[in-house]
C-alpha cells in the first residue's frame, strides 16, 4: 500500500480531481487490528467544488476500505504484471450520503509517479419511493482518470 501514499492530481479540461492517501498501521477494528490505506478528496469542475472533503473532515475517511486486487482479478488488468496489485477503494460523498468507489493502479507517466483511476458510481441501493433520497448518484462520472504525484 505504500506505493499508493501521498498526494495526486488530475487537473485537464476544466476538471481538476485531488486524493490524499495515508496508509494506516495497525487501524484497531475494535476486534483485530489491519494496515489500510485511507484519505480525502477535492473534484472541481470548471472552478466550482462538487465535492470537497478537506473542508469538512469528518471521524470517517472520505477514502477507505481498500482491497487489493491482483491482475486476474475482475475487473480484468491484462497489462498488469502478476506481482502488480491495484487497489479498490470506496469513495464516500458525504453530503449526498452516497459513495461510489475507484481503483487504482500505480504507473509511471514521462519518469514520473502516477495512478490510473478508474470511477465507479455508487447509488441508492433501495429507498422508501413515499420519502425518496435528494440524490440518486455520486458526483463524480463513471470514467478513468490519470494521476499525477505531487
Amino acid at each position: 500500500m505504500d506505493q499508493f501514499e501521498g498526494t495526486w492530481v488530475y487537473n485537464n479540461a476544466g476538471v481538476y480531481f485531488k486524493i490524499v492517501l495515508e496508509k494506516i498501521v495497525k487501524k484497531n477494528s475494535g476486534y483485530f487490528f489491519y494496515d489500510t490505506l485511507e484519505g480525502e478528496y477535492q473534484y472541481t469542475v470548471n472552478g466550482n467544488d462538487l465535492v470537497n472533503t478537506f473542508s469538512n473532515p469528518a471521524l470517517i475517511s472520505a477514502i477507505r476500505t481498500p482491497i487489493l486486487l491482483k491482475s486476474n482479478w475482475k475487473p480484468l488488468c491484462p497489462d498488469c504484471s502478476p506481482q502488480n496489485r491495484r487497489v479498490d477503494l470506496i469513495l464516500a460523498e458525504r453530503s449526498r450520503n452516497l459513495s461510489g468507489g475507484i481503483i487504482l493502479r500505480r504507473i509511471t507517466v514521462n519518469g514520473k509517479p502516477a495512478l490510473q483511476g478508474s470511477v465507479s458510481k455508487g447509488g441508492v441501493a433501495t429507498y422508501d419511493p413515499e420519502n425518496p433520497p435528494a440524490y440518486f448518484t455520486t458526483s463524480i462520472p463513471e470514467q478513468d482518470f490519470l494521476f499525477i504525484k505531487q
